[in-house]
């Protein structure tokens, strides 16, 4: 991957978990003194699964990695963070609950245990459900994630066509039609890498290009309309805008694309990559913890809700508590992946 476009990837991948937080401020109750439309926050998720298709489709394919190496790789990629992410969701859950159960009380939504449970498992968006943890709502997109490694690698590396299918088919039957209706967004990061290098265009038409896609995105977010339904309601909760969101992706890819053509080369070692890359290392952290702690503080903490110094501390906070996760558990992935590599060369057949 060119230098130019690993930096700009990373520095999407990082402005967007920052974008998400403040997007949150609203509905954590934490700060009201900058405030985003849910149509700010959902995009930010729609260039999250841009970019995972892209990175998926570069590292899988681009770097022949075999299905077992795929599979062990997406499996620490996730559950290295998830399960201590919901371990202290839990815990700042049961510990804010405490402090100050009234404000607590606005997100109960009941049967909490099996809403972790589904989670662990990323079943919380199968079928009709939209069953996150309480006070993390964000954990959404992880099951479509999940299942979109799962379908990714199911069509990659099963043989014959028969079971590559049927099982297919199966995962259909057992999350259902929901997550899958956002699937071909996640495919469109996936083309965007595997046509990226047949097209090239000039620096300049690349520019023109930049500004066209750039200002389409800004009037979606400003006046767009969530197509077929509203997003976050009913019956397909986060999937209902799936036709805008396919066009929001689409968008996406084009720019990853022009920005390719249009960025001036930067080194791989540069102060610029260097700070992208260290953002972009903490941006799953800072997406899968901002929800509970911001909960957490708006409950425990007394402070001016509309100024804006709290609202930095709350983005502080947040990014310090990723940065300091993100070191404890994904800087610690290979652990897993040992573990995993141990496990899946026990169930190796004898020959």
């Amino acid at each position: 991957m060119a230098p130019n476009v690993s930096c700009f990837l990373n520095l999407l991948r990082f402005i967007s978990a920052l974008v998400v937080v403040v997007a949150h401020f609203g509905t954590t109750g934490y700060s009201d003194w900058f405030l985003l439309s849910h149509r700010v926050g959902h995009f930010s998720v729609i260039v999250f699964f841009v970019l995972s298709g892209y990175v998926i489709s570069y590292t899988t394919v681009a770097r022949r990695r075999s299905g077992r190496d795929y599979v062990i790789a997406r499996l620490s990629r996730i559950y290295s963070v998830l399960v201590p992410a919901l371990l202290l969701t839990a815990v700042l859950l049961l510990v804010g609950r405490s402090l100050d159960p009234g404000y607590y009380h606005r997100f109960d939504r009941g049967h909490e245990a099996v809403r972790f449970g589904l989670s662990l498992l990323n079943l919380q968006e199968g079928w009709w459900l939209s069953a996150a943890p309480p006070t993390n709502q964000p954990l959404w997109s992880l099951a479509y994630e999940f299942w979109f490694y799962t379908a990714f690698g199911v069509f990659l590396f099963v043989r014959p066509r028969f079971w590559r299918w049927a099982l297919l088919v199966a995962c259909g039957v057992v999350v259902g039609p929901k997550i899958f209706l956002l699937l071909p967004v996640w495919l469109v990061g996936v083309a965007c890498h595997r046509v990226g290098d047949r097209y090239r265009c000039s620096p300049a038409m690349a520019r023109a290009g930049l500004a066209v896609v750039v200002t389409i995105l800004i009037l979606h977010l400003w006046r767009g309309i969530d197509v077929p339904l509203l997003v976050g309601t009913p019956p397909f909760f986060f999937s209902n805008g799936f036709v805008t969101d396919l066009g929001a992706g689409a968008l996406v890819a084009l720019v990853i694309l022009l920005v390719r053509d249009a960025m001036p080369p930067v080194s791989p070692q540069g102060a610029l990559s260097r700070f992208a890359r260290a953002g972009a290392d903490a941006s799953f952290s800072l997406y899968v913890l901002h929800h509970p702690l911001l909960v957490f503080l708006a409950a425990t903490v007394d402070y001016d809700h509309h100024g804006w110094l709290p609202a930095v501390a709350g983005l502080g906070a947040s990014l310090a508590l990723a940065f300091a996760f993100s070191a404890a558990t994904e800087k610690r992935r290979h652990l897993l992946t040992e573990q995993l590599e141990r496990l899946f060369a026990t169930l190796r057949p004898a020959r």
